[in-house]
């Protein structure tokens, strides 16, 4: 899918850490919204970054990704309101527009909003996201809508296409839509359900987005964006230079020799069956 959720207890971010983080966000919201100051996508707070540092996240990632990582040094708050991206002003319904539009992180935008300059892309590895309350637990709650198969589909175009560089030279406006991506319309985006603590890790590569505000309560999440550290060896290229490899997990050492463990294992139990399927029907 390029992406997975965890929602074990053993990969979660603890209660203490969530309510910490969450009180610090809802104080520079109402800072924000007094005019005290502005809110920023660079939340360098320590009760915020602690929920990557000071749970299992971070342990996590690094064995994805095979190693240590660049220094995370900030987080995004993403505060989602009722109401939000829905049909109407003032009205709580899903428009049937609500899936046509995604993004990928670090690409320049026409309003500047990614404070991205254009002709640059800031590509990462993992985008870690970390739901900071429950009210994203059912869909059309500000959900994160993520499109199963696009870093797939996208890791090919920039392998076999000039998409890496258009890009980068004219940021999301390059970036093709859901029914331009070939393959994409048979797999419609999913809305990703959390509870407070949940973890969700997406490739780069996975185009996401935002699903309608039809509740009645502020969703909140953390984002932290994950460099895998190229300085180490184990990683050959630069985010950007490993778009064009046509694998959106070339920089997911971790991750492939995990799937590789899993492979050999499900082998080894379909010759045992099958080994015990001649057995049985020798014996027969």
């Amino acid at each position: 899918h390029g992406y997975v959720v965890l929602a074990r207890d053993a990969h979660r971010a603890g209660a203490d850490l969530v309510a910490g983080a969450r009180r610090v966000a809802y104080r520079q919201l109402g800072q924000a919204a007094r005019g005290e100051s502005e809110q920023s996508d660079a939340n360098t707070d320590a009760a915020v970054l602690a929920l990557y540092h000071s749970s299992a996240v971070r342990r996590t990632v690094e064995d994805l990704l095979g190693g240590a990582t660049a220094r995370v040094g900030s987080a995004q708050i993403a505060a989602r309101w009722p109401g939000e991206h829905c049909a109407g002003r003032g009205a709580f319904e899903v428009p049937p527009w609500f899936d046509s539009h995604y993004h990928i992180d670090g690409l320049a935008t026409p309003d500047g909003s990614s404070r991205v300059p254009p002709g640059e892309m800031h590509a990462f590895d993992a985008l870690v996201g970390v739901a900071l309350d429950d009210s994203g637990s059912e869909p059309f709650h500000g959900n994160l809508m993520a499109w199963p198969g696009s870093h797939h589909r996208l890791a090919h175009m920039c392998a076999t296409t000039e998409l890496a560089s258009h890009l980068r030279d004219c940021g999301i406006e390059a970036l093709p839509r859901p029914h331009e991506l070939p393959g994409q319309a048979s797999h419609p985006a999913m809305q990703v359900t959390m509870r407070a603590g949940d973890v969700v890790i997406l490739n780069y590569l996975t185009c996401h987005s935002v699903a309608p505000h039809t509740g009645d309560t502020p969703r909140l999440m953390a984002y932290f964006r994950v460099t895998a550290n190229t300085s180490s060896g184990v990683h050959a290229a630069t985010p950007e230079v490993s778009l064009r490899a046509g694998s959106p997990w070339a920089r997911w050492p971790g991750l492939r020799e995990e799937l590789q463990v899993a492979d050999a294992e499900e082998a080894s139990l379909a010759e045992a069956q099958e080994a015990t399927a001649r057995s049985e029907l020798a014996a027969a």
